[in-house]
C-alpha cells in the first residue's frame, strides 16, 4: 500500500507550505504547534468524549497539514528501539470509531473525581494508553493525546505538570510504548511519571512551580533517552 500522506519517493509528510526537507518541516511544525497550544489554553475547553481529540488536533496542526483533525485513512507502524525494532500494534484505521466508542463507555462509567491518587494513576494510565494505541492520527498523536489528558484531568479536578512531561517527552513516549505490548507490558514506567505529573487541582496552568528530581527519567529499559532519536511512522503493508 502506498503512503498517500507523503511526497512520492520520500518519508516527508505533504504539508500546506510544501516543505520537502524533514528537518525544516519538523521545525516549522513545532513552531506552529507551540503557538497553537498557547492559544488553546486561553479557553476553558471541556472534554466530553474521546472524539474531542479531533478538535484538539485540528487546532494544533491546521496551519501545517490539510488533514488536521481527521482520522488517518491507512494503517501505520513504527520501529521502536525499546521493542528491538518491533512496532506497537495500533488500531486498524477502519476500526478507530468502534475502538473509541468502547473507550468512551469505560470513561463514562468511571467516577474520576472521587478516585484515590493510586487508583487514579492506574485508571488514567490505562485510559490514556488505550487512546494513544488507537492512534487516530497519521502524525501528532502523542502531542494531541497529552493535550487531551491535560484538559481531561482539569475537568475532573486535577492538574497536569506538563513541564515535567515536556522535559522528559522521550521517556514519556517510550513509557507508552512499553505499556503497549499486551501480556508483556511494563506499565510501571508510565504510571511512575504520571504519578509525579498529576497533582491536585490548583491553578489553571500547564506550567507547575513544583520542582522534583526527574533524573529517574533519563533511561528506560537500559536505553539512554538523551540518545533516543525520533523514528517516523510509515505505512503498514
Amino acid at each position: 500500500m502506498s503512503d498517500t500522506y507523503v511526497y512520492p519517493g520520500t518519508k516527508v509528510l505533504i504539508n500546506l507550505s510544501d516543505i520537502r526537507c524533514q528537518k525544516k518541516l519538523d521545525d516549522y511544525e513545532n513552531t506552529f504547534v507551540n503557538l497553537s497550544l498557547l492559544k488553546i489554553l486561553k479557553d476553558e475547553f471541556v472534554i466530553t468524549s474521546s472524539n474531542d481529540v479531533y478538535w484538539l488536533h485540528k487546532q494544533l496542526f491546521q496551519e501545517v497539514y490539510e488533514w488536521a483533525g481527521s482520522p488517518r485513512t491507512l494503517n501505520i507502524y513504527k520501529e521502536e528501539i525499546v521493542l528491538n525494532g518491533q512496532s506497537v500494534e495500533y488500531s486498524n484505521f477502519a476500526e478507530i470509531p468502534d475502538d473509541q466508542k468502547m473507550l468512551d463507555s469505560v470513561i463514562k462509567q468511571t467516577k474520576w473525581e472521587s478516585l484515590s491518587k493510586p487508583k487514579l494513576i492506574i485508571d488514567i494510565s490505562s485510559m490514556i494508553l488505550k487512546l494513544w494505541r488507537i492512534h487516530p492520527f497519521r502524525e501528532g498523536n502523542t502531542r494531541t493525546i497529552t493535550t487531551f489528558l491535560f484538559f481531561f484531568l482539569k475537568n475532573n479536578g486535577f492538574s497536569l505538570n506538563v513541564e515535567l512531561l515536556k522535559k522528559n517527552v522521550k521517556f514519556f513516549r517510550n513509557a507508552l510504548v512499553m505499556s503497549s505490548i499486551k501480556e508483556y507490558s511494563e506499565c510501571e514506567h508510565l504510571q511512575n511519571i504520571l504519578n509525579d505529573a498529576i497533582e491536585n487541582f490548583g491553578e489553571h496552568s500547564m506550567r507547575s512551580s513544583k520542582i522534583m528530581d526527574d533524573s529517574k527519567y533519563k533511561t528506560i529499559k537500559g536505553h539512554d533517552m538523551e540518545e533516543y532519536t525520533y523514528n517516523y511512522h510509515t505505512v503498514k503493508e
